[in-house]
Parts: structure tokens; sequence; C-alpha cells
């Protein structure tokens, strides 16, 4: 490998990047990867037209990792599949997500609940027992309705998603209420 060919890698890189670190960590993962598939006997290092693979900035490489993870219905992304209610699920909260909401609020086993968590680890990482948002990139990204023009396939309306967050709780609400003291009035999520 040249000298020129490293300069020209990191040039590319650099200029994908928009400045995030955030970007070069995660297509560093990503080129671990594809190396690590091409096997250690194949003697083959990475390429500037491996670099020219990647996507072309830290957002284009969040909806490539969303497109690869959330399941398709006619070639469009299911919006309401349980994997990218996760997502909004996270993207609305306050603060780290402690798996027992994620399972009370998607309605899922822990065994489902754990097998979504690992599958959008990319963007929300476990500590404790709690999902945290990888880099703030993620919700600036997921909640900003068009970038240059087009439109995010995956814009999450944090206002819509916390009103439908709110009748699910008041619902909780009211039920336990009801099973510990009987009748209760509704309550309003405006």
């Amino acid at each position: 490998v040249s000298m020129n060919d490293v300069e020209a890698c990191a040039s590319a890189l650099s200029k994908k990047s928009g400045g995030y670190f955030t970007y070069a960590t995660l297509v560093i993962g990503n080129m671990e990867h594809t190396l690590a598939s091409r096997g250690s006997g194949s003697g083959r290092l990475l390429s500037i037209d491996d670099i020219s693979e990647c996507p072309s900035s830290v957002e284009s490489f969040y909806e490539k990792q969303l497109v690869r993870i959330v399941p398709h219905t006619g070639g469009v992304p299911d919006l309401d599949s349980l994997e990218f209610g996760l997502v909004k699920l996270v993207v609305v909260s306050q603060e780290p997500l402690h798996m027992k909401a994620v399972q009370g609020f998607l309605g899922c086993s822990v065994h489902k609940a754990t097998a979504l968590q690992e599958l959008l680890s990319v963007f929300f990482p476990l500590r404790g027992d709690c999902l945290h948002v990888y880099h703030k990139t993620v919700t600036d990204w997921l909640t900003r309705e068009s970038t240059d023009g087009i439109r995010n396939i995956f814009y999450i309306n944090v206002k819509q998603v916390n009103k439908i967050l709110c009748v699910k709780l008041s619902d909780s609400i009211r039920s336990w209420l009801e099973f510990q003291v009987g009748s209760v009035p509704s309550l309003n999520c405006g």
C-alpha cells in the first residue's frame, strides 16, 4: 500500500465524516467486519474502493443500518414493527430507558426485548439494565423531518409518539388503579 493510497483513504473518510468522530468509529467497526468476513487467508487490505463504498455521512450510515434492521413490507420499511417501535421509544425518552419499560410499552417478552436491543445496539447500547442513545446525532437525525430537502423515511414525530405513549401509560395506570380500588376516571393526554 502506497503512502498516496493511505492519504487518499484518510482524506476520503475525513470528508465523509463531516467532522464527526462518531462516523469514524462506526465506519472502522464496519471495516473490521468487512476484513474479518474476507478471512485471514485473503491477504486483501482495505482499498480506496472500500472507502468509497462507505456511507457518505453519519446520517447515511444510520439510514443504511436501519434499512438493514427494520423489517420491510412491499419494499418499504415497516415503521410499525417492534424494531422501529423500540427506536421511537428510546428516541423520545427523556432519560435512559429501562428494559422493563421496553417490555411494557412494546408488549413483548424479556427474550424479545433483549433480541431487539441486541439488534439495535449500534444505536442504543445497553448499560446496566438501561438503553442509552449512542450519540446525539442519532436522535437529531431521526427527529429532523428532512435533510437537504430529502424526506427522512425514518422521521420520528416526537409529539405524536409522546401522545401514543401517554395513552398507553394512562391506560396502564387506570387498569392498575381499577384493580386496586375500583372505578377510576380516564386521564387526558391532551
